[in-house]
């Protein structure tokens, strides 16, 4: 009997390095970034429609669901490329917050085309090369999309697109990610570092070695992203985060991203969940949106 509906999980990640190596002339920004997944995640249903539309809902009323929505645009794009006549109903449940360098709609719209793909069949024979020929595909619609449906840890290079995958992907590593209320412009922040003379660039290969080595104490101290140095001055409330999440047991707390979301690393669970508790005890004073638990994870 035919498929006619599927959920998937669309996992969230973060930067343990991210390093900006200058302007092209082309407007995008060179970039070195240690990629990471972790499982904090979305939920997608998908069901196929029969009159050939395609639909979204989501329980955030503040998320548009029309075709501005990433995957809705990946469902059309995927419908295009392999001459799909049956609809889609898309039902989003979100948690991961928005706007929050986590890449969310990047990883909902990679989880609407793996799940398309199984869903019409498309990828009965090689799942593997499926994935790769959706990596090419999604560049169309977003430099994050292709290293979501990678997954795991990978360097990523050019404006995001060149993709290695690290091995040993990085093991369970508990991770608190946290996202104050703040809004951070992205573009804001890019043009903010473009006149920027003494920011400093993190040691991206000494990282990756670390993470290769499974070395958490050297990964701790090698985290870096230059970002920090112009979204801070920005948003001062940023550094303040990261100084409470080491005095709670955090090993390590730096910025995902162009912000405002800050993860932190802990060597026990229970050291993790001790933190979560103060900081929502301080939420107000931290002005916090969302506190969650949560783990690097080593692939889809």
């Amino acid at each position: 009997m035919a498929m006619k509906r599927i959920s998937r999980r669309a996992c969230a990640k973060i930067n343990l390095g991210l390093d900006v190596l200058g302007r092209r002339e082309d407007g995008y920004h060179e970039v070195r970034m240690l990629m990471q997944q972790v499982d904090l995640h979305d939920d997608l249903i998908l069901q196929k429609r029969e009159d050939g539309r395609i639909s979204m809902e989501c329980d955030r009323e503040d998320l548009p669901c029309d075709e501005t929505n990433l995957c809705v645009r990946a469902a059309e794009l995927m419908r295009r490329q392999y001459g799909l006549s049956g609809g889609l109903h898309i039902e989003l449940t979100k948690r991961i917050p928005l706007a929050a360098g986590l890449a969310g709609g990047s990883a909902d719209a990679a989880a609407v085309m793996l799940g398309m793909a199984e869903l019409f069949g498309l990828a009965q024979d090689d799942s593997e090369a499926m994935r790769r020929e959706l990596m090419h595909l999604a560049l169309q619609l977003g430099a994050d999309i292709p290293y979501c449906l990678m997954g795991g840890t990978a360097l990523a290079e050019g404006i995001g697109q060149i993709l290695t995958p690290v091995r040993p992907a990085l093991r369970e590593i508990p991770t608190l990610i946290v996202k104050p209320a703040a809004s951070v412009s992205t573009g804001e922040v890019y043009r903010a570092f473009d006149s920027c003379t003494d920011c400093h660039h993190p040691d991206i290969d000494g990282l990756l070695d670390a993470v290769r080595r499974e070395a958490y104490t050297d990964i701790c101290h090698l985290l870096g992203n230059i970002l920090e140095d112009v979204t801070i001055p920005l948003h001062p409330e940023i550094r303040q985060l990261k100084n409470v999440l080491r005095d709670h047991g955090a090993d390590a707390a730096m910025m995902s991203g162009s912000g405002p979301t800050v993860f932190a690393l802990f060597s026990e669970e229970g050291k993790m969940r001790d933190c979560r508790r103060k900081l929502l005890e301080q939420r107000e004073d931290l002005s916090l949106e969302g506190v969650f638990l949560s783990h690097t994870r080593g692939g889809v």
